[in-house]
Order: structure tokens, then sequence, then C-alpha cells
């Protein structure tokens, strides 16, 4: 479930910053794609920056002496993917201005671009909110599924609250009306914190932190 959700998180981040989603959990996995790619670079690039990449003995002497040959495709990778964005971008902006499109149908990108920033800060804006949103919200939906399997009575009562969704995917709009939801997640997201910090105190899924 946890590659499901950082596959999911990933798919979410890059639509909703990038305008284009990698499509992992959609795509078939004798495919390749350029969203794949992307998600596999971003993650050992993620992992080797911060320290947590598993390195033997050999590949830690090998990195040593020739340098990290795998970060610099990954960081090559991720470069390209962001610049196609950014290119695609810049093209819609154009498109629009041609076809008088509303603001609000802008992706990120565009928005930023509307707004005179250059072209190595948005790129570095968006890889960072992918960054910062990927892992933490994969935490989340863990703790909160985890949190369910454990209170079956609070499970069924958010089921009641979304029923009336019908099985079709929310809207914007719709999100207001499930406070039962949004305090299940509230609740997903102490627990995700204390595995990290012990001293915050959160009772799973009863209203008192």
């Amino acid at each position: 479930m946890q590659q499901l959700f950082a596959s999911l998180t990933l798919d979410v981040s890059t639509e909703v910053f990038f305008g284009a989603s990698t499509h992992l959990l959609s795509s078939k996995q004798a495919e390749r794609t350029e969203g794949q790619e992307f998600a596999e670079a971003f993650d050992y690039a993620q992992r080797t920056l911060v320290g947590t990449e598993d390195y033997n003995v050999f590949k830690l002497l090998g990195k040593l002496f020739f340098g990290d040959r795998k970060l610099r495709l990954s960081l090559h990778v991720i470069e390209k993917f962001v610049d196609k964005i950014l290119d695609r971008a810049l093209l819609e902006r154009d498109l629009r201005a041609e076809q008088d499109v509303p603001a609000e149908a802008r992706s990120l990108p565009d928005a930023l671009l509307g707004v005179g920033r250059s072209r190595k800060d948005i790129k570095d804006d968006i890889i960072n909110l992918v960054l910062a949103g990927k892992d933490a919200t994969a935490a989340v939906l863990s703790s909160t599924w985890y949190l369910l399997s454990q209170h079956p009575d609070v499970y069924g009562k958010l089921r009641d609250e979304i029923s009336v969704l019908e099985g079709r995917p929310p809207a914007k709009e719709d999100l207001p009306r499930f406070s039962y939801l949004q305090m299940v997640l509230q609740e997903g997201m102490f627990e995700a914190v204390q595995r990290t910090r012990p001293d915050v105190r959160c009772l799973p899924f009863s209203g008192v932190c």
C-alpha cells in the first residue's frame, strides 16, 4: 500500500503543480513512459541527496572515486521533464492569448510565467512543491488507512458520509460537505507526525490531540 500511496501522491502532485501527471497508477508495467522515468529519477535523486540511499561498500567506494553517474543521469531526466512542461506552458500561454481562455484555466507553471519569474526559479519552485508534498502526503494516507483498519466504526461512518457521491469522483465544491472526512485525515496526519515526534500526543480518532 505504501508504494501505491507514493505513486498516487506523485501522480496528483505532478498533475497539480506541473499540469501533467506521471500516470504511475494507470501505466502498464510493460510500458516505460516519461512519467515513469521522471518518477524513478526523482525518487533516486531524493534518496541520494538526503542520504537515505542504501549503499554497499563497493558502491560507496565507486561513488567516492568516480562520482555518482546515476545521480547525474537522474538529475538530467528531471531537468528534461520539467523543461518540457515549461515549454508546453509557454505554448499554452500564447494559445490562451489568441483564444481568450479564462485565467482560472491556467496551470501553475503558466501562472508563474505570467508573473515574470525566471525559468530557473519556476523549475526550483515546482520541484520543491512536489518534493514537499509527495512523501508527507503518502505518510498521512498510510497512517489513515492503518487507523481505519483498526476502527471499523469510523470506517463505516466515513463511507456513509461520502456515499452521497454515488461512486463519482468528488468535485472541489463537494469537499466542504465532508467534515467527518476532514477530521479523519487530521488524525491520520497526527499519527504520521507521532512516528517521528513521540512527544506529540494524539489518541487515534478520539478528537483529542
